[in-house]
């Protein structure tokens, strides 16, 4: 398990490598910038990733943004909390997206989808 300053903290889980954030963490641009420097440095560049925001407290829009357009990653998945959650992040995800990337709410569902897209 790799820590990212107070954002969250990075594992390795079944060929998926999973960011979960800790409670109420904010994360700006920057913070997401270094998140994916963290992983890139411990883990590199093949293998598919999960944001896990279900916990976050504030996640900027540009913030947002830069996850989706990582170029790092085979896949990206996003795991929000709630449907609205869900419907608002598609919305997002659906201007911005540059590669494969779907917002899921069941955690299950996400690695199901990251290891046989």
């Amino acid at each position: 398990m790799l820590l990212v300053e107070n954002l969250g903290h990075i594992e390795l889980e079944d060929g998926v490598l999973i960011f979960t954030s800790f409670l109420d963490a904010h994360h700006s641009p920057e913070m997401a910038e270094r998140v994916v420097e963290k992983r890139i440095e411990m883990y590199g560049t093949n293998l598919p990733f999960l944001v896990d925001i279900r916990k976050i407290g504030e996640l900027d829009f540009a913030a947002r943004q830069y996850y989706a357009q990582d170029s790092t990653v085979p896949r990206l998945a996003i795991l929000v909390g709630s449907k609205f959650s869900k419907t608002i992040a598609d919305f997002f995800l659906g201007l911005n997206i540059s590669k494969t990337c779907k917002v899921f709410t069941k955690k299950r569902d996400t690695i199901i989808w990251l290891k046989n897209s």
